[in-house]
């Protein structure tokens, strides 16, 4: 249960939460380097185009990895324990038995869950506008959040606006379709071999 919290936490919340952990002079994580090494660590985390984006990704990657877990878990479950004691049995090593059995098994689903984070990576808006605001000199304005700030943040230009966004339906696309095509291939060779 504990572990599912960042994917259940609203957006919000858990961009607030990293504000309190990374906020330079009161943070959590600045006050306890602080009280550790005796004397303040400056890290600036926000200071960055790097360091930005890098907090950007942890963040995103912590807020996903609680779905992905539960995701690769009930695929793994499908694989039938008998055919992993089998391969235990012929002599196959459990790490063996994992990739060259288990993996395999599991790759629709890996295909199709890096197709979604993809997607779903493109239209990320809420973390990039409360962490960054698209900063520091626009390192983490990703698409979405560039076409809010044309069409309403500060800018008027609707038309241009749109046509950021729609521009994003191809390249979505371009990314995302091998990667939903190789699933359903995954998928159906599995099912041939079951």
């Amino acid at each position: 249960g504990v572990l599912l919290v960042p994917w259940l936490l609203p957006g919000s919340a858990a961009c607030l939460l990293w504000i309190w952990l990374l906020y330079e002079p009161s943070g959590v994580l600045y006050t306890f380097m602080k009280a550790l090494c005796g004397s303040p660590i400056t890290m600036n985390w926000f200071g960055t185009p790097s360091k930005a984006m890098a907090v950007l990704v942890a963040f995103n990657v912590w807020r996903e990895l609680p779905l992905w877990s539960v995701v690769m878990f009930a695929s793994r479950l499908r694989v039938p324990r008998e055919l992993r004691e089998q391969c235990l049995l012929c002599g196959l090593g459990r790490a063996a038995t994992e990739v060259k059995v288990v993996l395999p098994m599991l790759r629709p689903t890996l295909f199709i869950s890096a197709a979604l984070m993809i997607m779903w990576a493109f239209g990320e808006f809420q973390s990039v506008h409360l962490l960054t605001r698209g900063g520091p000199a626009n390192s983490t304005q990703l698409l979405s959040y560039y076409a809010y700030e044309v069409g309403y943040g500060g800018g008027t230009d609707l038309g241009l606006a749109v046509a950021a966004m729609v521009t994003v339906v191809p390249l979505v696309m371009l990314i995302v379709g091998p990667l939903l095509e190789a699933g359903i291939l995954q998928a159906r060779k599995a099912s041939r071999a079951w």
